[in-house]
């Protein structure tokens, strides 16, 4: 999976980690191409939920990234954006770019 996620966001050289602090929050994915990062977090439900991007969120104060570059992949079946990052389902990673 973690394959799939990496081509559907990039097409170059990737570098990726995992991020947490001792506040018990974390990013389960954050990947660093060039000039870009992007920061994933990863949710097995199938619902939506809006805790979903506290961790997001947090990370956008810290490292001053956009919300553009923030993503929840989910195991639900709707996409779309918000002004804190966008839900994308599993099932729409080959469109993602």
């Amino acid at each position: 999976m973690i394959r799939k996620i990496c081509v559907s966001f990039y097409l170059v050289h990737i570098i990726f980690c995992y991020w947490n602090n001792k506040n018990l929050y974390e990013i389960d994915l954050i990947l660093e191409s060039g000039n870009k990062t992007t920061a994933i977090e990863i949710k097995s439900g199938m619902t939506l939920q809006k805790e979903y991007l506290k961790n997001l969120k947090y990370w956008q104060k810290l490292s001053g990234e956009s919300p553009e570059n923030c993503y929840v992949i989910y195991g639900g079946k709707e996409k779309f954006s918000t002004g804190k990052g966008s839900f994308v389902s599993w099932q729409y990673l080959d469109e993602e770019t």
